[in-house]
């Protein structure tokens, strides 16, 4: 029944049975309560169902709902028995712009993994999140002032061009190490308004704690951006304006995959440059003596994006968290890459910034780096 776009009555003769009802682009005015009586429905999808304006009180015979998208509707509440839907994973209010609230029992929501609010224009404040909650978009939400506390299970999320955001006012209960969860990404591009406090000791402070903290699995890929103009303390080696650092390599740094942290401070001087075009390029060089005393380089480079659409005239800080694993030793040394390994003890490490249109960008304005397996 997608995009029917007459279509605005009815449901009340489809089947209970029905695990999956799709009905984006309809003319439903309000959702019926028949959908609530479904009671094996797992995937309810209305998008773009511009005349939705109210969601009909929850019943208690839905048990299975684990997806709910309502991107585009008109709605401006969620009804309080949403708690009953308990298994639910994942939610998508994107572009419902009249939303102004959220209810205060969403933190019942214990299986919700997934939570999107992008361009909910009218939307001031997030209630308590469910403390299982993994990602979180709230782009483009353009009074949202404050958030209550993040879940210390929340590995992404994205904040971009949130204007009006001043304070998450507690950054919630640490994660204990080790960390099941090793790739996350908080990113608050052009988020203008955010406080010291709230920069400094939420953002960079999560980003420390995942950074510093042990790691149970085999991946490690941290991402933070935010608003400022200072390298945190924590970053061990820092420079003041240029782009290289010279380092000396733990002892043994190679036999665990080799974790470490840089921070930029960034100006992009375009207005509304394309920042999926733009990135940042990290290097190693590493110097090995042969028996014949002939110095040999071997470089070790990767390109990360910045992963935000456009940004305007600002210091920006950007933290990215990577590990060294032994393949990519063994592709460096080749197949005696531990005993050659042995035998380094400093490095060299170097970004630079570059985007398709001009190639090389210099707007690195400072520069840290930090190991990260001693701590």
């Amino acid at each position: 029944m997608t995009y029917c776009k007459n279509l605005e009555d009815g449901t009340e003769n489809l089947p209970n049975s029905l695990k999956d009802l799709r009905m984006s682009g309809t003319a439903f005015k309000s959702l019926p309560e028949s959908i609530w009586e479904m009671k094996y429905l797992e995937i309810l999808i209305l998008k773009d169902c511009t005349n939705l304006r109210k969601i009909s009180e929850i019943s208690n015979q839905v048990k299975c709902l684990s997806e709910i998208l309502l991107s585009g509707a008109e709605i401006e509440e969620l009804p309080e028995a949403i708690e009953g839907l308990t298994l639910l994973e994942y939610l998508d209010l994107n572009r419902c712009y009249k939303i102004k609230f959220l209810p205060k029992n969403l933190c019942e929501l214990s299986v919700l993994r997934q939570l999107s609010l992008c361009e909910c224009s009218s939307l001031e404040e997030l209630p308590p999140l469910p403390r299982g909650l993994d990602e979180l978009k709230i782009m483009k939400c353009e009074r949202l002032k404050s958030i209550a506390e993040l879940p210390s299970s929340l590995r992404f999320l994205y904040a971009n061009h949130c204007r009006s955001l001043e304070t998450i006012s507690s950054p919630g209960s640490p994660p204990k190490p080790p960390f099941r969860h090793s790739l996350c990404g908080y990113w608050f591009a052009d988020c203008l308004k955010l406080d010291e406090d709230t920069r400094n000791n939420v953002i960079a402070d999560r980003a420390r704690l995942l950074s510093l903290s042990r790691q149970d699995d085999g991946k490690y890929s941290h991402r933070f951006m935010y608003p400022g103009d200072e390298i945190p303390e924590w970053f061990s080696y820092q420079t003041d304006g240029g782009n290289s650092i010279n380092i000396h390599l733990p002892p043994n740094w190679f036999e665990l995959p080799f974790r470490f942290a840089f921070c930029i401070v960034f100006n992009m001087f375009y207005n509304e440059i394309n920042l999926l075009d733009f990135t940042i390029r990290y290097e190693f060089n590493f110097k090995t003596n042969t028996s014949n005393s002939d110095d040999h380089l071997h470089n070790y480079d990767r390109i990360t994006g910045v992963g935000a659409a456009s940004i305007v005239d600002l210091d920006h800080v950007f933290i990215v968290g990577e590990a060294l694993y032994p393949r990519d030793l063994s592709k460096m040394f080749g197949p005696n890459w531990s005993s050659m390994c042995s035998n380094i003890t400093e490095a060299s490490f170097r970004v630079s910034s570059t985007n398709q249109e001009y190639d090389h960008v210099d707007t690195i304005k400072k520069f840290g780096f930090r190991f990260c397996n001693a701590d």
